[in-house]
C-alpha cells in the first residue's frame, strides 16, 4: 500500500464540478473539416561530476538543466517509470484520491529512485475521466511526479516536482504548448511546456505534455525575489484572510496574506473611472497583455470564467505571486488546454453590456444549480478591462506584430511541434487515429488562423 496522505481539501462541491466535467467534455469536440482543412497542413549513466581541485579552473557546465528541457525546439524526451505492481494496482482504483505511491525515474542516463507519482488533475481532466465507481474510463490520465516525496533533497536539474498532461481535452496535444510559449514570448511569466513520452513499467510509451511545475522552485528559477507569497486560485474578492490562507503554496510555516487583503480592500472599491488606484498593487500594462492575449487564445476556462454555486462566483486555472522586488500581485494563467477551442470574435465588446440583468447569474443547461456570471461582473475585471480599454486594445495590436507573436511565428511553433510529435502520436495507444489527429491539428490551425483574423478586424473598427 502507498504512504498515506492527508485528503486534499478543494474549492468546490465534488458534485457540481464533476457535473461541468461534461460540459467541458462537450465543448472539446472537433468541428467538421474540409479537405481544404487537411491540405493546409501542407504549409506547413547517472549523474557523476567529478570536483576539480584545481583553484583557477573553469566549472564544467551542468549536463542539462530545465532551459534545455523546455527549449522550444526540444526534441520528445523519453522517460521509463517502474512503480511496484501492487501500488499500481492501488493507484489505477484509487486515481480520485490523487495520492502519491513510489516509484523509480529513467530519464536519458539518469536515474531518480523512490520518486512520488500520483494522477493529477482534481475537477477537470481526472474526475471526467472517472466512472462513478471510480472504475477509470481514460486510457492514459495526467501525471505529477514529485522527486522529493519520499526522498527529502532529491531534485530533477533543480526541480521538485514535473508534470505529465496527458491531453484527455485537447486530441491535438498542442493548444497547451502553443499558448504557453505565446504568454511567454508576450513576457508574461508562466510555465514552459515540452512534449515526452512516458512508459510504466512494460506497457507502451504515451505521448504527454511535460507542463513545469509552478510552485517554490519555479519563482527560484523565473523570479528575481523568490521570497514572496504564491497563491492558487484565491482571487482579490474577498476580506477574510481564511481566503488567501487557503490559498497559499508558500511561506506556509508563518503565513501572512495581510498585503492580500488590503489588495482586495482596493479592488472591491475600484472603478474604471479610477483604475490607477490599482497601481500600487498590480502592473497595469502587463494585465492589459494578459487580458489581450487570453482573448486571442479564447481561453474560456480562465480567469475569465466566474462559476456560481448558489450567489458564490468564482474563477479558476491561475495562479498570484506577489513579487516583493516589484511590490506588485502578478497573475500566471494555468491549465491552458481549453484554448483555441472553437474561432470567438467577441474580443471582450460583450463586456459593455450595462443591461440590467447583465450581471445575473445565467444557469448552465441541464445543471440548475450551477450557473456562470459576467466577468466584467468582477471588479478587478471589469476595472482593468474598461478603465484600460485603449491599452488593451494597443496591447492586442502589439501580439498581432510582435516577432515571437504574429500569426506567422504561432503557425511555424504550431508545425514544429506538430512534425516532432506525429511520429509518436502514430504509436500511442491511447491517441486517436493518425488521419483522426491529423484533421484535428488542421482544425486547430484554422482556429488559430481565425481569431488571428477576428482581432485584426477588432482593431480596425
Amino acid at each position: 500500500m502507498p504512504l498515506s496522505q492527508a485528503t486534499r481539501t478543494h474549492p468546490w462541491p465534488l458534485r457540481l464540478l464533476c457535473a461541468l466535467c461534461t460540459l467541458w467534455a462537450a465543448c472539446d469536440e472537433p468541428a467538421p473539416h474540409t479537405r481544404a482543412e487537411l491540405t493546409d497542413l501542407a504549409e506547413t549513466a547517472h549523474l557523476n561530476d567529478t570536483p576539480d581541485d584545481t583553484p583557477d579552473a573553469t566549472p564544467a557546465p551542468p549536463p542539462f538543466d530545465l532551459d534545455r528541457l523546455f527549449a522550444e525546439d526540444a526534441p520528445v524526451w523519453h522517460f521509463e517509470l517502474r512503480i511496484d505492481d501492487a501500488d499500481l494496482t492501488w493507484l489505477n482504483a484509487n486515481a480520485a484520491a490523487e495520492h502519491y505511491v513510489p516509484g523509480d525515474l529513467r530519464f536519458q542516463s539518469w536515474d531518480f529512485p523512490d520518486v512520488g507519482v500520483r494522477y493529477k488533475g482534481a475537477y477537470g481532466s481526472l474526475h471526467g475521466c472517472l466512472a462513478p465507481d471510480g472504475a477509470l474510463l481514460c486510457s492514459k490520465l495526467s501525471i505529477a511526479i514529485n522527486f522529493g516525496k519520499y526522498t527529502k533533497n532529491q531534485r530533477f536539474f533543480g526541480t521538485k516536482k514535473l508534470l505529465l498532461h496527458g491531453c484527455q481535452r485537447d486530441r491535438t496535444c498542442l493548444r497547451e504548448p502553443v499558448s504557453y510559449a505565446l504568454f511567454n514570448a508576450a513576457g508574461i511569466t508562466t510555465a514552459r511546456t515540452a512534449h515526452a513520452t512516458l512508459a510504466i513499467n512494460d506497457a507502451p510509451p504515451m505521448l504527454y505534455v511535460l507542463v513545469e511545475a509552478i510552485d517554490a522552485d519555479f519563482l527560484r528559477h523565473r523570479f528575481p525575489d523568490p521570497t514572496g507569497n504564491l497563491y492558487k486560485e484565491v482571487w482579490p474578492d474577498s476580506l477574510d484572510p481564511n481566503r488567501y490562507l487557503d490559498g497559499l503554496k508558500t511561506n506556509t510555516e508563518t503565513p501572512k496574506v495581510d498585503r492580500f487583503v488590503a489588495f482586495a480592500e482596493v479592488v472591491l472599491g475600484s472603478t474604471p473611472a479610477g483604475a490607477h488606484a490599482l497601481d500600487p498593487w498590480i502592473q497595469r500594462p502587463a494585465m492589459a497583455t494578459y487580458n489581450a492575449l487570453d482573448q486571442l487564445i479564447h481561453n474560456w476556462d480562465g480567469i475569465y470564467k466566474f462559476y456560481c454555486h448558489g450567489q458564490t462566483c468564482r474563477n479558476h486555472n491561475y495562479f498570484i505571486y506577489d513579487d516583493p522586488r516589484t511590490q506588485r500581485f502578478v497573475v500566471i494563467p494555468w491549465d491552458l488546454d481549453h484554448t483555441w477551442n472553437l474561432p470567438d470574435a467577441d474580443f471582450a465588446r460583450a463586456w459593455w453590456d450595462d443591461a440590467p440583468d447583465a450581471c445575473a447569474i445565467t444557469p448552465l443547461p441541464d445543471f440548475p444549480a450551477a450557473g456562470v456570471r459576467a466577468p466584467q461582473c468582477d471588479p478587478l475585471l471589469g476595472t482593468l478591462m474598461r478603465g484600460d480599454w485603449e491599452d488593451y486594445r494597443a496591447a492586442l495590436a502589439q501580439l498581432l506584430d510582435g516577432e515571437d507573436t504574429r500569426l506567422e511565428a504561432v503557425l511555424t511553433r504550431l508545425d514544429g511541434a506538430r512534425a516532432r510529435i506525429r511520429p509518436h502520436i502514430a504509436v500511442d495507444p491511447s491517441a486517436p487515429p493518425l488521419p483522426q489527429w491529423d484533421a484535428a491539428t488542421a482544425q486547430l490551425r484554422q482556429i488559430i488562423r481565425a481569431q488571428y483574423g477576428a482581432a485584426a478586424a477588432f482593431l480596425a473598427e
